[in-house]
């Protein structure tokens, strides 16, 4: 076969890690062996940075909602756990969303003649990438970009089990990530950690004064910037609770939290934490900045960067762009996150939801900034040789490699 075989990459969410590391993945494709199509559910901000890469975007859906990124754990337990309650409620999501999305999806493939197919969320999201690709006997594999959290009294599990069989290959994010699958019985053969990649270069933007002004933190003190969706589970309210404690050491902190609430259990959210700001007396000292992209800017302002989730995360993208910023980062010793961060030598890991040990670890490192900047040069040097964009697609082209000499029988029209 001559000139590139073509990826057909199935990403179910418009914003996330998960589209942004697709976005870096693509980035790194060698053009000259694989050509990329992105198909999303729905349209998106996204769509023009794919295409901006030479990518053809194609969207499922053009009137469909756009789906949100999961605010906790898959496998989500309800108050009815009975066999036939699960039963209703899957048969509802077929009808009404994987079946119609498999259909659409079906026809995309056909169209592009896709060599391989990427279904870049895990096996539950992506039941019409899988579908499709067995229908269609184009070899998939899956991107499992979440912690698996087996639901009880549910069927959900058995079906997405059944599922996973058809893929060759699962890349996880993490071992963390990679442990909490087991309930799906992946054989080991098909199972590949690789880091999530970054755009490096990307994160040594210079300090603005004209954005510091614009976030409200030009001319202070130390700046503590937190970047997440508004969320409980993304655990902002314990570093409010921590604000106090800091600000006995350093009365001129300032905290930036970017991000936005996307669902209403986020818009409640949001309401509680303004509400907790006020009542600690801490309003002149936090700033709420809304979703942003220029991440890397905003970063370059941080004294410290924090992640303070609550739930683990299989990955913890944050903590990575803190460290090719060359940022001191204190973040949540649960997950992923203790594969990313050495304690003490590339940033500081605190207990989840634990104020105190938060509060404790951030004048840690505002009371030594040359110990401080230390850490940091140590964090970028640890990213430069872990998480480029050139090491993850050396990875993942290698995996396509390996399932394409695999391949057998002929594909169905």
């Amino acid at each position: 076969m001559t000139g590139p075989r073509t990826v057909l990459y199935v990403q179910q969410f418009g914003d996330g890690g998960s589209v942004t590391s697709l976005l870096d993945l693509v980035r790194g494709l060698d053009r000259s062996r694989y050509r990329p199509v992105v198909a999303f559910r729905t349209t998106n901000p996204f769509v023009a940075e794919f295409e901006a890469l030479g990518a053809r975007v194609v969207c499922l859906f053009d009137d469909a909602p756009a789906m949100v990124a999961p605010s906790s754990t898959l496998g989500r337990r309800t108050n009815d756990g009975s066999r036939s309650g699960s039963l209703r409620r899957e048969v509802r999501r077929w009808v009404r969303r994987d079946l119609p999305a498999y259909r659409r999806l079906r026809e995309i493939a056909r169209t592009e003649r896709p060599a391989i197919i990427h279904a870049n969320n895990e096996v539950r999201t992506n039941r019409d990438a899988l579908l499709t690709a067995v229908r269609l006997r184009i070899p998939v594999v899956v991107h499992m970009r979440w912690l698996y959290d087996q639901p009880h009294g549910d069927l959900t599990v058995p079906t997405d089990r059944l599922l996973a069989k058809i893929a060759s290959r699962f890349f996880f994010i993490s071992r963390a990530a990679a442990k909490a699958y087991d309930p799906l019985h992946i054989p080991e053969r098909k199972r590949i950690v690789v880091d999530n990649p970054f755009a490096v270069d990307d994160y040594r933007a210079e300090p603005s004064s004209v954005l510091a002004d614009e976030l409200g933190v030009g001319g202070a003190g130390p700046v503590l910037v937190h970047i997440g969706r508004i969320i409980p589970w993304k655990g902002q309210d314990v570093l409010v609770r921590a604000l106090p404690t800091i600000l006995e050491h350093e009365p001129r902190a300032r905290v930036v939290f970017v991000g936005a609430a996307t669902d209403a259990k986020g818009d409640a959210f949001d309401a509680e934490l303004r509400e907790l700001v006020a009542d600690l007396g801490v309003t002149d000292h936090v700033r709420f900045v809304g979703a942003r992209r220029d991440i890397a800017d905003v970063l370059a302002l941080a004294t410290v960067v924090v992640h303070c989730s609550t739930t683990p995360e299989p990955f913890g993208r944050v903590v990575v762009e803190a460290m090719a910023a060359q940022r001191p980062v204190v973040a949540a010793r649960a997950g992923g996150v203790p594969e990313i961060v050495t304690d003490g030598r590339t940033g500081r890991l605190v207990g989840p939801s634990d104020p105190i040990d938060l509060a404790r670890a951030v004048i840690e490192l505002l009371s030594d900034p040359p110990g401080a900047d230390a850490m940091a040069a140590r964090a970028r040097a640890e990213v430069e040789q872990r998480f480029s964009i050139e090491a993850h697609s050396r990875v993942v082209q290698a995996a396509y490699d390996e399932v394409l000499s695999a391949r057998r029988g002929p594909r169905r029209s």
